[in-house]
């Protein structure tokens, strides 16, 4: 049974994707906070490791893990910098830290990024074909940011990386956007934003977990 290690696992993305590995077999540790409000990943066969990113000493990485899925993060294109750096990026600086020194032997460290890193108001966005920048945004800034650190590791440490940049996420457990729209979509609104000309690239949950579950 191969075993993977989920941060962020209580929350919208990381809970969805506990969910989904336990059903292909693997033995899953997800870690979450002492505060954490754990009522959507009650009752799935797992194994809970409690620590605080911002605190990586208190993070105990059982040492026979294959993969890591590092999708904890705050999420918001509100945030300040402030809490972007200590939310996105420093408490990914914080793991790798914690994780080089226990030589673990991983398969894959896969980082839940976002497509903003490469722009928007395009369509068919890729790094060959980059969108108008969103480097004036925090949330997007430290996320590049990060990429740009845990490539770093890869060339330095072996780090075998591989970055997930999905566009913005829907689905269950969902409490930022999908939520709210379907409520008012089920009252009669149109999913109509503004003079519903532009388009927005949304990401089905089970595509994300299926894709993390292909890299």
């Amino acid at each position: 049974m191969e075993r993977v290690f989920i941060t962020g696992a209580n929350g919208f993305i990381g809970s969805n994707f506990c969910k989904y590995f336990i059903n292909k077999g693997f033995k899953v540790y997800g870690l979450v906070r002492r505060t954490s409000d754990l009522h959507f990943i009650e009752g799935l066969r797992m194994n809970l490791i409690y620590g605080d990113l911002s605190h990586p000493e208190s993070i105990d990485i059982p040492r026979d893990i294959d993969y890591i899925i590092h999708s904890a993060s705050i999420v918001s294109d509100m945030v300040s910098r402030d809490r972007c750096y200590h939310e996105i990026y420093l408490i990914t600086v914080n793991l790798i830290n914690r994780l080089l020194p226990l030589n673990h032997r991983l398969k894959k460290f896969v980082y839940i990024s976002s497509s903003i890193t490469i722009g928007f108001n395009s369509l068919n966005i890729s790094e060959e074909n980059p969108g108008q920048s969103a480097m004036f945004l925090p949330y997007a800034e430290y996320k590049k940011k990060t990429e740009e650190f845990l490539q770093e590791q890869h060339k330095m440490n072996k780090l075998p990386l591989v970055v997930l940049r999905p566009s913005d996420v829907y689905g269950p457990n969902d409490r930022t956007s999908c939520a709210l729209m379907l409520q008012h979509c089920d009252k009669g609104l149109p999913l109509i934003v503004g003079h519903g000309n532009w388009l927005f690239g949304y990401c089905y949950i089970d595509n994300l977990c299926q894709a993390a579950y292909l890299a």
